[in-house]
């Protein structure tokens, strides 16, 4: 599963400060999962839960939500998703507070 969050990744980076993923509150009332990347039977979903605003993060905070980031040393691995094996998992986006996006 660690390959999961490689393409987002390497999308998020193509432009300068990093690509969004947004959601506005009128495309989440039914807090539905909207597919972030899927590949074979593995998908990234992003679920929004707040019905009353909008918002947006970076996909690079995404994928470090699924694996801790690139460098990320096995204990800290084990804070994220991709430590939840093949059970899958959800966890808040964790959000990169130093990115002044």
């Amino acid at each position: 599963m660690a390959w999961i969050a490689n393409y987002p990744r390497a999308y998020g980076r193509q432009i300068r400060p990093g690509r969004l993923w947004a959601m506005r509150a009128s495309e989440t009332q039914d807090c539905q999962e909207r597919a972030l990347y899927a590949r074979g039977k593995t998908q990234v979903a992003v679920k929004y839960v707040d019905r009353t605003i909008g918002s947006s993060v970076l996909i690079e905070d995404i994928t470090t939500t699924i694996d801790g980031g690139e460098k990320a040393a096995a204990e800290q691995k084990a804070k994220f998703i991709i430590s939840c094996g093949a059970d899958g998992g959800m966890l808040a986006v964790q959000v990169n507070t130093t990115n002044p996006v």
